[in-house]
């Protein structure tokens, strides 16, 4: 990466988390000297998992070990399926009865907790939030709560390693 790629992986970082920049919390100055310091420090990560982030490799490059430029590339041995919208594969299986777990679990939840759950199914959560008129800190008191009671129903293998924060910031 040059000095014009990691000008670019900053400003685009910055450009996407802008959204939630919170004006009560600190000024945009400081939001963006956070954003900023936290991206070079992983940019420059030693470890091979974010140096891997940054390899970039052509889909036009062709899959011949001697180069034969006849060989397939790499983009049209890629079926459209696995893409970048692509959805994650799941066995049937375990799609079914994901559906028919989270339905159940839903089913016991009170109807405002249903509708943060729903909240939190949106694509953009923050939207979703603010399009509803709630706090962050509300968020993120229900995510936990919710989370919770995903943890008691035996559910929390769906949720993965998806991070949250345990507490509202006060």
């Amino acid at each position: 990466m040059d000095q014009a790629d990691i000008e670019q992986e900053l400003m685009l970082d910055l450009l996407q988390r802008q959204v939630h920049f919170d004006p009560a919390r600190a000024s945009f100055e400081t939001f963006a000297d956070r954003i900023i310091n936290h991206r070079v420090a992983s940019l420059m990560a030693p470890t091979a998992r974010l140096r891997a982030e940054r390899i970039m490799i052509s889909i036009d490059v062709h899959l011949s070990a001697n180069g034969d430029e006849d060989a397939e590339t790499m983009g049209a041995s890629i079926p459209e399926a696995d893409g970048l919208y692509a959805e994650p594969y799941l066995p049937a299986e375990i799609r079914i009865g994901l559906a028919r777990d989270v339905g159940r679990f839903l089913g016991t939840l009170s109807p405002v907790l249903r509708r943060y759950a729903g909240i939190f199914a949106a694509d953009n959560v923050s939207a979703a939030a603010r399009d509803a008129g709630l706090h962050r800190s509300t968020i993120y008191e229900r995510m936990h709560q919710l989370r919770a009671d995903v943890a008691v129903a035996g559910l929390q293998e769906y949720l993965g390693g998806i991070p949250t924060v345990h507490s509202a910031r006060r």
